[in-house]
């Protein structure tokens, strides 16, 4: 890339191919730390050249796709990286929230290193690893992890409710609803109590007002309580195979009575 200060490089070998051979890999040993350290400054470089002052828009296009090819390796950066603990950590995550709340077209690569950061270690647990080291190191990235997920638990309810099921949406939700699951597993037990109620919660009040004026209401507003009603059963689901019996029971319940 041109360094705008200093005439290009006519040397340098280009090397943006590589790219899409990097993001084509599920899994790698380099450190997430190089991802945030190397291609985060990258990615806000593009952007900015991008979206700058007097960037002509056919150029920009080509920035910004090659600043999206970057986000897209970041989810094989995040299948068992070695350096978890200290990568994974506040700043990361505040940039990934900011990025998969405002950015439609990043979540598919945001939402699938959310879900391999968890998947990676529970593999370990669950395939009967010889290696006891690996296996300690994975229970210690999981602990990590659940100090996490509920914040995560809340990014992830938030940002599916706002994306409607259809098949014109800027990608295919179903494919990447596992996340959810996935931070559900590993979440504490307060933590998904807090989650549950704040999806039953949001559930009951959408069904209340279907059950109050159910003829009354705009089309496009009863729609809209129709798909926040079916979004906030869809996240009980998904949460219900880590409740507490009791839990259940009232799941149970609320599907019958709604």
């Amino acid at each position: 890339m041109e360094d705008r200060e200093k005439k290009p490089n006519t040397n340098a070998t280009p090397r943006a191919f590589l790219l899409p051979i990097l993001a084509s890999l599920r899994s790698h040993p380099t450190p997430l730390a190089h991802f945030t350290q190397t291609f985060l400054p990258l990615i806000d470089q593009l952007t900015s050249l991008a979206t700058g002052p007097g960037s002509n828009p056919g150029i920009a296009r080509v920035w910004a796709v090659l600043a999206d090819q970057c986000w897209y390796t970041l989810p094989a950066y995040c299948s068992n990286p070695p350096d978890l603990s200290n990568a994974f950590g506040r700043e990361l995550g505040e940039r990934l929230t900011k990025e998969v709340y405002a950015n439609p077209t990043l979540r598919p690569p945001i939402l699938r290193a959310l879900r391999n950061v968890v998947e990676s270690q529970t593999l370990v647990q669950n395939q009967g690893e010889e290696n006891e080291r690996k296996k300690e190191e994975s229970k210690k990235n999981l602990r990590y992890l659940r100090g996490q997920a509920k914040n995560w638990l809340a990014v992830l309810f938030n940002v599916f409710a706002s994306v409607e099921r259809r098949s014109d949406t800027v990608y295919d939700l179903n494919r990447d609803e596992r996340a959810k699951t996935v931070w559900a597993g590993v979440a504490g037990e307060s933590d998904l109590a807090g989650a549950y109620r704040s999806v039953l919660g949001r559930l009951d009040t959408s069904l209340a007002g279907l059950r109050t004026n159910p003829d009354g209401s705009q089309p496009e507003e009863k729609e809209g309580k129709v798909k926040t009603a079916l979004q906030m059963l869809v996240t009980l689901l998904v949460l219900t195979p880590y409740l507490a019996v009791v839990q259940k029971a009232e799941v149970v319940d609320v599907v019958i009575r709604g």
